[in-house]
């Protein structure tokens, strides 16, 4: 699913309040943030036809950055995006000169701005492979030379290094292939120089973004924390915990699971790494995220010599929080260590004798989705619309099926990362039960 960028620069100075909504949001209003005067947003779009509109100061309007638009039942336009699926076919300079809609049609995001100092600045632009060209920021009438870092989500990423003194700057793009040229600016692309609307940058509102030097000349070591290292056999998983209940027994000899059954269990042999490489439960024999070998924290704190010794001086822990699964990406708890890898006394042990080693450790925690076994996603599977947690997620309907049957899509119920229905995703954005803010500040 592509990441998809609306932006929408304002024609005049101060401050304003930009929202957009659209087919994409049940035309629910979602708002976009500020970025020094160009508010922008990114959504994950499947491929389709999409109509949408700007609300900006509440007035709602087509976005004049893009010219394919059609009536709405209001005597007014709605903008129109079709978003490809993504075995399109790449573009070539020659397609996108001599039809500008081709662009238009794609609004993933076109670049960013990254204040890095008090005057330094940083632009990163993404263009599709295969279109032939150079690329130049044009910066307040002086064009500065982009240069090709590499490839990220399909697209060609190009930045440049700059600096400004003022408190805004008008920023646009070039595009050049031979003899000629597009720009992209405020409305949109243009072929004409003197066409060219640029887009206003307030370079007071930018927050500085500086990479901390610790991590600049950092070596990193990332921990996969349950296969580490088992550094104490008693934490190993007995998957007593309520919900691995009806998920902790294997199928019947030379039986396979049924699709939507789960088989969580513990591996006795540390190197035997089989129903790694191909799951024998599964038809498709994918590997799952239901086999635990005991990685805990005190092997993590029994081979910190040895990370020493290696020259580490970071460690970046996958989460170890609560959960369910062996990634622990599926949080059950955000607010205590999963008893399999330990407690918060051990965790904090760790910390104390890594920073003693001049280690720094970071954790990563996935707050953009909770697990299936959390509390709040819990009480909406009982009560439904009725539980106060209820629009901390995006339902499309209730109740779910039980037992879950092997048709069983998730994402016909509810949204959920990448489609997995173990990791329900959270509605930071949408069916908002107050205009400022969402449930989910309320951390409990």
């Amino acid at each position: 699913m592509p990441n998809i960028r609306f932006t929408y620069q304002a024609p005049t100075a101060g401050k304003h309040e930009v929202g957009i909504a659209g087919d994409f949001s049940s035309w629910d209003i979602l708002d976009l943030q500020d970025l020094g005067g160009l508010y922008a947003i990114i959504l994950p779009l499947e491929a389709g036809r999409y109509r949408y509109k700007f609300i900006v100061d509440g007035v709602w309007m087509a976005d004049p950055a893009n010219p394919l638009r059609e009536p709405d039942p209001f005597g007014g336009e709605n903008s129109v995006l079709t978003v490809e699926t993504a075995q399109a076919q790449p573009l070539s300079w020659q397609q996108v000169y001599h039809d500008l809609d081709l662009l238009a049609q794609r609004l993933e995001r076109y670049f960013d701005i990254i204040k890095t100092g008090d005057e330094s600045y940083e632009l990163r632009i993404d263009w599709y492979p295969g279109i032939d060209c150079e690329v130049h920021l044009l910066l307040d009438d002086a064009l500065h030379e982009c240069y090709r870092l590499g490839i990220a989500d399909n697209k060609e990423v190009y930045h440049c290094i700059f600096s400004h003194s003022g408190d805004s700057f008008q920023v646009a793009l070039r595009f050049g292939h031979q003899d000629e040229e597009l720009y992209y600016g405020a409305h949109g692309f243009v072929k004409k120089r003197q066409d060219l609307a640029p887009i206003t940058i307030h370079a007071d509102r930018l927050t500085v973004f500086a990479v901390p030097k610790w991590v600049q000349e950092g070596i990193i070591y990332q921990i996969f924390p349950e296969r580490f290292c088992n550094g104490d056999p008693s934490l190993n998983p007995d998957f007593s915990e309520w919900y691995y209940q009806d998920s902790n027994t294997p199928p019947a000899a030379g039986e396979l699971l049924p699709k939507n059954v789960e088989y969580f269990h513990f591996v006795d042999d540390w190197y035997d790494t089989s129903g790694l490489r191909q799951s024998p439960w599964q038809k498709e024999g994918t590997p799952d995220w239901w086999s635990f070998y005991g990685g805990d924290l005190p092997g993590i704190i029994s081979k910190l010599d040895y990370l020493g010794e290696l020259g580490v001086n970071i460690l970046y822990f996958n989460p170890l929080w609560r959960a369910k699964s062996n990634h622990k990406y599926d949080a059950a708890d955000y607010k205590s260590i999963d008893p399999h890898f330990g407690d918060e006394k051990l965790m904090k042990e760790l910390c104390d004798k890594a920073h003693e080693q001049g280690m720094k450790i970071i954790v990563d925690v996935a707050f953009n989705h909770t697990g299936e076994a959390f509390w709040a996603f819990v009480d909406c599977i009982r009560k439904g619309a009725d539980s106060p947690w209820w629009n901390w997620y995006d339902w499309h309907q209730w109740p779910l099926p039980q037992p879950l049957p092997p048709d069983f899509d998730p994402k016909e119920y509810y949204q959920c990362w990448w489609g997995i229905k173990d990791m329900p995703d959270l509605n930071f954005d949408l069916s908002r039960t107050h205009p400022a803010e969402n449930y989910v500040r309320d951390i409990r």
